[in-house]
């Protein structure tokens, strides 16, 4: 796969190499959701990048209220936190 991107796909190398940065260690589906979910109520929703902001944020889920029960209790403040972390590191919140 690394010849390829050095030969093939040089244009998505940075791309890459910028999306493998923000999903290091969120590879597993709870951590891709994780991201997804504060990325979305980051930008989406116009959720302050917060814990407490984010936990209200959650509450109000567009999903429904069975989706926003289901978040609020697979995402702790721990675990948000980190999340809102990585994205601003990224500068993606």
């Amino acid at each position: 796969m690394s010849a390829y991107l050095k030969s093939e796909a040089k244009a998505y190398a940075e791309a890459l190499e910028l999306t493998s940065a923000l999903i290091d260690g969120f590879e597993s589906p709870l951590g891709m959701e994780l991201l997804a979910t504060v990325d979305w109520l980051v930008t989406r929703e116009g959720v302050a990048p917060s814990v407490p902001a984010l936990r209200a944020g959650l509450q109000r889920w567009p999903g429904g209220p069975e989706a926003a029960e289901r978040k609020g209790r697979l995402f702790d403040d721990r675990a948000l936190g980190i999340a809102v972390e990585r994205l601003g590191r990224q500068g993606m919140a």
